[in-house]
């Protein structure tokens, strides 16, 4: 029996089997997100050791659990893991080329599946819940307790009535309203590209001071990868509503 029991779910475009590389633009030859290498590197672990699992919100044959995932009903008792990580895609993302946003059609998650959630967090179960710009993500994580209040999961342009009224609402992917920790290339503009160069962006501290998490063994870490259209990460706030206790 390994040390931590994983469960790893991902949705939308998210892949389970290897990554899929054709010819072409460096951006564009990977045409798939894929988890491969991220569940590689858990398994790879030898102290301490880690099994995982991993499903699709939508199926996926080359899932350990290959039917469309649900978190009430696909595992009989979620506490077999010790941590749940959910890559999440499926939400509002802005369309820059047809100029609007679209609408996140996917599966979201029912209100069974959060009592689940819920259950195995105050089990002591522990959760990693990734997005991303605008509205990704928000289908599988949007309505988790505490999940829910660590960062903005929805879109500006979400207008799904499932959306807690007090729910903040994420950075726009795109227009004067995107949130970019891209650095400028030498020609004075920003280039999707430039996520990939070896020029990190250096952090802004408010008031000059850095959050615990931030501190590392050489002082506060000063430098994050670049990413194109962030999304927002905000200090847990108190969710005052009847949809789903224990924030």
């Amino acid at each position: 029996m390994a040390d931590i029991s994983v469960l790893v779910v991902v949705d939308g475009i998210f892949q389970l089997g290897p990554q899929v590389v054709s010819a072409g633009p460096p951006d564009l030859r990977d045409e798939t997100f894929t988890i491969s290498k991220y569940v590689s590197l858990l398994l790879g672990s030898t102290s301490p050791t880690i099994s995982v699992d991993t499903a699709h919100r939508s199926g996926d044959p080359n899932g350990t659990i290959t039917e469309p995932f649900n978190f009430a009903t696909s595992v009989p008792d979620l506490s077999v893991y010790d941590v749940i990580v959910m890559f999440g895609y499926a939400g509002t993302n802005y369309d820059a080329e047809n100029g609007g946003p679209l609408p996140g059609n996917l599966i979201f998650i029912g209100p069974d599946e959060v009592t689940a959630m819920a259950n195995f967090m105050d089990g002591g179960g522990g959760v990693l819940a990734a997005g991303d710009h605008e509205g990704l993500g928000s289908l599988m994580c949007g309505l988790l307790p505490r999940v829910r209040t660590m960062r903005a999961w929805f879109s500006q342009a979400d207008s799904d009535p499932r959306i807690p009224a007090a729910a903040p609402r994420n950075y726009l992917g795109d227009t004067s309203m995107r949130a970019d920790t891209l650095q400028l290339a030498a020609d004075g503009t920003w280039h999707f590209d430039n996520q990939s160069d070896d020029i990190p962006q250096p952090l802004v501290f408010p008031n000059g001071t850095t959050h615990p998490i931030l501190q590392g063994a050489h002082g506060p870490i000063s430098h994050f990868p670049d990413h194109m259209h962030e999304g927002q990460v905000i200090s847990p706030y108190i969710l005052n509503d009847s949809l789903i206790p224990g924030d």
